[in-house]
C-alpha cells in the first residue's frame, strides 16, 4: 500500500528523532556519575573489610542487594539528580531470599548522607547529617519489611550522596546496600523528540499516599500503629487531631469549627457501611453539630518548573442531623462537599487565590473520586496538593472520609 507524502514525512522524522536521541544517550558524559560509582565502591570495601566474617556478596553499590538470606533493595525520588535545598526521599525494602518457616529478627541501620537534614515538611525522627536509624522489626517468611525516609539536601551542597543500609539478624542472615544519588544545582534533563512523546504519567509524587503510614504501601492488610502525628496548620497540636503522617491538617474557624481527625482502621465501627478505600486506614475528619470547612495538604518539592501535575483522591461523607441504625446520610442533597485543590506556586495557605481547585462534588456513604485537578508547577519547582470538605449545616453527623490520595506529573 502506498504512503502519502505526510505520512513518508512523519516516519522520517521520527526515525531521524530516535536516532539523534540515541546518539546522545549513547555519548554524552554526565557528570557526577563516574564520582559516585568511585565513592560506592570504596564505601563497599571499607564497609566489608569492617565487617569480619561477612562474605562480599552481601555488599553492593546499586539498587538491590543480595547477601546471605536477605535481600535490600533501595529506590529514590528523584531517581539520581537532587537539587540542593530539596527534598530526597529513600524508600527501604527487605525480604528474604528464600522461604523460611520461622521469622527473622532483624536489626536495620540505615547511615544517612553527610550533606542532608530532616526534611522540614515531614514528621518523623529527627536526624543528623551522617546519623544512624535504626529499627527492629521481626519479618515474617514472604513478607517485606519497607520504610521511607525523607531528608533534605543541604543548601550549598553539590556531590555525591550515599545512603548504607545494614541489616543483620539474630538468626545469621546478611546484607548491605549503597544507594548514591548526586546533588547539583544544574536542571539534569533530557527530552525524547517531540513525535515520540506520549506525556505518560509518572510515578506517585506524594508521601504516604494511603494514610497507611509512611513507606507502608497503599493495600496494606494490616494495623498500623503510629502512623499519625499531631501536625497541623497553625503549627499548635491539639489533643483531638491526629493528622495522617506526611501529611498537615487545616481548618476554618469562626463561623465553622475546627474538627476532630483521626487515622481509622478497617474494624468496626467503620466498617458497615465500609470507611476505607483500600488498605486497613483512611483519614476522617467530623465536626459534631458544628459547620465543617477543613481537609488535609501535603507540600511537594523538587519538580520540574512547567511540568504538569493531575491530583485526585477518594471521599465520601455522613451528613445528617438524627441517628440511625445504618449510618446514612439523609436531609439536604447538597448538605456536604469535596474539592482537590492544587497550589502551583507551592504555598501552604489553604485559603490562597493560587490554589486551583476542582468542582465541588457531593459524595454520600460511598467513595467516589473527588477530581481531577491540573496545574502548571511553577518557577519554585513545588506545589500543595489539598483535599477540601465543606459542610454547610451544623448536623449532628458531619463526617468526612478520605483514601488514597494521588498526584502524578502528566507531562515530562
Amino acid at each position: 500500500m502506498a504512503l502519502d507524502k505526510a505520512t513518508r514525512t512523519l516516519i522520517a522524522a521520527s526515525i531521524i528523532g530516535f536516532t539523534i536521541f540515541v546518539l546522545i544517550a549513547t555519548f554524552t558524559s554526565w557528570p557526577g556519575i563516574a564520582a559516585s560509582r568511585t565513592l560506592n565502591a570504596e564505601s563497599a570495601a571499607t564497609s566489608g573489610a569492617a565487617t569480619s566474617g561477612v562474605a562480599t556478596s552481601g555488599v553492593v553499590t546499586g539498587g538491590v542487594a543480595t547477601g546471605y538470606g536477605l535481600i535490600i533493595e533501595q529506590t529514590t525520588v528523584p531517581s539520581y539528580y537532587v537539587k540542593p535545598g530539596s527534598r530526597l526521599t529513600y524508600t527501604v525494602s527487605i525480604s528474604q531470599t528464600g522461604s523460611s518457616v520461622s521469622d527473622v529478627h532483624l536489626t536495620i541501620t540505615d547511615t544517612l548522607p553527610v550533606h542532608v537534614t530532616t526534611d522540614a515538611h515531614l514528621a518523623g525522627t529527627t536526624v543528623l547529617p551522617g546519623g544512624k536509624l535504626v529499627w527492629t522489626p521481626v519479618l515474617a517468611s514472604g513478607e517485606t519489611w519497607r520504610q521511607q525516609i525523607a531528608v533534605t539536601v543541604a543548601i550549598e551542597y553539590e556531590g555525591v550522596l550515599v545512603n548504607a543500609v545494614e541489616a543483620t539478624s539474630l538468626e545469621g542472615f546478611y546484607a548491605l546496600s549503597f544507594y548514591s544519588n548526586y546533588a547539583t544545582p544544574a536542571d539534569r534533563r533530557m527530552y525524547f523528540p517531540l513525535v515520540m512523546r506520549r506525556y505518560p504519567r509518572l510515578g506517585m509524587l506524594l508521601v504516604n499516599p494511603g494514610f497507611e503510614g509512611i513507606g507502608v504501601p497503599v493495600d496494606n492488610p494490616v494495623f498500623v500503629p503510629n502512623n499519625w502525628t499531631r501536625d497541623t496548620f497553625t503549627g499548635v497540636p491539639y489533643g483531638e487531631i491526629y493528622t495522617p503522617a506526611g501529611w498537615v491538617t487545616w481548618w476554618e474557624e469562626g463561623e465553622y469549627a475546627r474538627p476532630e481527625c483521626r487515622v481509622i482502621y478497617n474494624e468496626p465501627p467503620f466498617t458497615s457501611p465500609s470507611r476505607i478505600y483500600q488498605g486497613y486506614h483512611a483519614g476522617m475528619c467530623f465536626t459534631f453539630t458544628r459547620k465543617q470547612h477543613a481537609g488535609y495538604y501535603q507540600h511537594v518539592e523538587n519538580l520540574r518548573p512547567g511540568a504538569v501535575v493531575e491530583g485526585w483522591y477518594y471521599a465520601h461523607a455522613w451528613a445528617c442531623d438524627e441517628d440511625n441504625y445504618d449510618a446514612l446520610s439523609c436531609g439536604d442533597p447538597e448538605a456536604f462537599s469535596f474539592r482537590v485543590g492544587i497550589d502551583p506556586t507551592g504555598g501552604v495557605d489553604p485559603f490562597s487565590d493560587t490554589i486551583i481547585w476542582s468542582e465541588e462534588q457531593f459524595i454520600y456513604d460511598k467513595y467516589e473520586r473527588v477530581g481531577p485537578v491540573q496545574a502548571t508547577v511553577g518557577p519554585a519547582g513545588a506545589v500543595t496538593f489539598f483535599l477540601r470538605s465543606h459542610g454547610k449545616w451544623p448536623y449532628k453527623h458531619n463526617d468526612a472520609y478520605w483514601d488514597n490520595p494521588s498526584l502524578y506529573y502528566v507531562e515530562p
